[in-house]
């Protein structure tokens, strides 16, 4: 019950962490949007510097969360992206690639690493963004989800990631407009 506890706290903090490598900040939602697919995308913003971030709801896998996004500013719109992290206790892993099925790379950058409370065990984090194409996600989709495989090499460690195609359709779609 204490370990769930401070994982959960935990969580907290590591999604304000990986929100922060994408360069997201973590302002109040300003508002929640549901795109045509059904999806809800959080929008938030600053109106005073025209900067915008897109997010669809969380996805939950086993040792840790990714959140599809983007980010819209006056001069620049990114990519529709992943952003992420592992949570865990024991030895580092230190997540290192991504491959879909099949073996090609996905486009995987590994951040910020990060011990958490060690009073009954330290928890570990690392973060962790990736970036899949369009044609990638049209090749790879199996019944509305694209599945990942991150990899940490050094140990032969993998953590499987199934990404709904829907999340991002909804984030593209609801950037899109103003």
């Amino acid at each position: 019950m204490v370990r769930e506890k401070i994982v959960i706290r935990l969580a907290g903090f590591v999604l304000f962490a990986a929100l922060s490598m994408a360069g997201l900040s973590v302002a109040q939602a300003k508002e929640t949007v549901v795109a045509s697919n059904g999806v809800t995308v959080s929008v938030n913003g600053d109106d005073f510097s025209g900067r915008y971030e897109y997010t669809a709801p969380t996805i939950k896998f086993d040792g840790g969360f990714l959140l599809i996004a983007r980010v819209k500013t006056p001069s620049h719109t990114s990519d529709v992206f992943g952003t992420g992290a592992f949570i865990y206790s024991g030895s580092w892993r230190r997540y290192d690639s991504a491959v879909f099925k099949g073996g090609e790379a996905v486009n995987f950058t590994a951040g910020n690493k990060s011990v958490g409370s060690c009073r009954y065990g330290c928890t570990l984090t690392e973060e962790f963004e990736v970036r899949i194409t369009d044609a990638q996600l049209k090749k790879y989709a199996v019944d509305g989800v694209v599945p990942i495989q991150v990899r940490a090499s050094a140990i032969a460690q993998t953590s499987m990631i199934e990404i709904p195609v829907a999340h991002f359709d909804a984030v593209r779609e609801v950037s899109s407009g103003p």
